[in-house]
């Protein structure tokens, strides 16, 4: 039996610290939750060269190890690591206008 089966294959490493592999299900929901939402930084604790705090972006898509894959405002394409990272999902500019109404 394929021990792998359904799982990742490879393991992120960020600040020198292993992370646990996401199943494909894992990947795939964060993929539902996060892909064409926008996107605000609020910190990077672990990445020597972070994108700034307050960074805004889209994340693009979410790789087969859990990254979110990022466009940044400022041209920036470091990725994000749920579960390290800190962010939050803001609303579009259309959804806040529409919200002051």
């Amino acid at each position: 039996m394929d021990k792998y089966k359904g799982r990742a294959k490879s393991k992120i490493k960020k600040g020198g610290e292993k992370l646990r592999m996401l199943s494909q299900e894992e990947i795939e929901e964060l993929g539902n939750q996060y892909t064409g939402k926008r996107i605000k930084v609020l910190e990077m604790p672990k990445d020597p060269h972070p994108v700034p705090t307050g960074t805004e972006g889209t994340c693009l898509m979410v790789d087969g190890a859990g990254q979110l894959i990022m466009k940044w405002d400022n041209g920036s394409t470091l990725s994000l690591l749920p579960g390290v990272d800190k962010f939050e999902i803001i609303a579009l500019r259309e959804d806040r206008d529409e919200q002051r109404v």
